[in-house]
């Protein structure tokens, strides 16, 4: 096995940057598949095995796979996060969620929707320090692939789609929590609905955001092992 040349290598690259993808993990994927290929081949046999690689990985086929890829990221997250999430409604843990549903119930009837507020502040601060703790770690395991397809030479922004679906999960409860809690409140007073069902509300939205962030950090840990995040 020979050692590519850096012009074959430039030549690798401004190939598989036609094909316009945006994700690091299929063009890491791609690439490494382009390389360790054409390695296995003399010199001069280069040109035509690159172009038999371009006839299989072509721009429409890598596009279905970007897709394709973007599906089967936010699915499996979904799956995961509520697989973790059935788990906390098994024994033993359904000790912890039943003991944290009753806290949720108390504090909620026993404070003012203001100090309600501050309480669901604390896991909307974890879901913030996750996703910027998330953010720094893809963006250092991502580093070398985007060094080599750099939007200056590419002229397509490229992220981690593993990232960005973990990102837009993170961020989910911040649109609820002001959906949910905050809006009918601020523009209605107390006189938007009873405070019993008010308070209804709060008890769901706080088990709901308490599981969230716990079931996403966990599935964020998983991931992490074998992801670029």
């Amino acid at each position: 096995m020979r050692q590519l040349t850096e012009e074959e290598l430039t030549l690798i690259q401004k190939a598989i940057i036609r094909k316009e993808i945006s994700a690091t993990e299929l063009l890491g994927e791609i690439y490494d598949h382009y390389v360790t290929h054409l390695e296995s081949f003399p010199e001069a046999d280069f040109n035509s095995q690159m172009n038999l690689l371009q006839e299989k990985w072509t721009q429409d086929y890598c596009q279905q796979l970007q897709r394709d890829l973007q599906d089967s990221i936010n699915k499996s997250i979904r799956s995961l996060q509520w697989q973790l999430a059935k788990s906390y409604f098994s024994w033993p843990r359904m000790i912890f969620t039943v003991s944290f549903l009753f806290l949720i119930s108390y504090l909620i009837t026993s404070f003012a929707w203001q100090l309600q507020v501050v309480l669901f502040t604390i896991p909307l601060l974890f879901l913030i320090t996750l996703g910027i703790i998330l953010s720094m770690r893809s963006y250092r395991k991502n580093k070398a692939i985007k060094k080599i397809f750099n939007f200056r030479n590419s002229g397509i922004f490229i992220w981690s789609f593993q990232n960005s679906n973990f990102l837009n999960h993170i961020t989910l409860p911040w649109h609820a929590f002001t959906l949910v809690l905050l809006a009918p409140r601020i523009w209605a007073g107390q006189n938007f609905a009873p405070d019993y069902i008010l308070n209804g509300i709060g008890i769901a939205f706080g088990l709901y955001l308490i599981l969230h962030s716990l079931t996403i950090f966990e599935a964020w840990k998983i991931k992490s092992k074998t992801a670029l995040i």
